[in-house]
């Protein structure tokens, strides 16, 4: 077998493992808001580990922003179509201005404005869920992948 796909093979078993470690810390947590983006967030980091949208600090960074800004504005302002189009608008425009650039967390900016009940619960369990997810990503991309993650120089911007 070629050595890149084995490594094609390693990183969608590690990819797995991270995304059903995330399904259980939901499911234990009762909160299952955030396991969409979330694992989409666990694709981009294992398919590319060393571009700017997989580190760290660019993927809490866009969740956290997006998140309390969505958790304030729906405390804030009715929820509805119309105002969360608007709202996604400028949460891009916001994300391709500065370096929180994390494609996920627009959904999960979503998610939060359209849940009804526990908002700013959902956005706390959600950001411990991504600490766990980037925990686990970071010692499986590290350990098993022998990649050097994070990268302190993304490749793109």
């Amino acid at each position: 077998m070629k050595p890149q796909t084995l490594q094609k093979i390693y990183t969608c078993l590690c990819c797995i493992v991270a995304i059903q470690c995330l399904f259980v810390s939901s499911f234990l947590m009762q909160n299952t808001v955030s396991v969409a983006p979330l694992a989409a967030t666990c694709l981009l980091i294992f398919n590319n580990p060393a571009t700017r949208v997989s580190q760290p600090l660019s993927i809490f960074g866009s969740y956290f922003v997006l998140g309390l800004l969505g958790s304030l504005c729906h405390y804030l302002m009715p929820c509805n179509a119309y105002f969360q189009m608007c709202f996604l608008l400028c949460a891009s425009i916001l994300m391709i201005c500065s370096s929180l650039n994390h494609p996920p967390a627009l959904a999960f900016l979503f998610l939060i404005t359209n849940d009804k009940s526990n908002y700013f619960y959902d956005f706390w369990i959600a950001l411990s869920q991504l600490l766990f997810v980037l925990a686990i990503s970071g010692l499986l991309i590290n350990l098993v992948l022998k990649i050097k993650y994070p990268n302190s120089n993304g490749e793109d911007r």
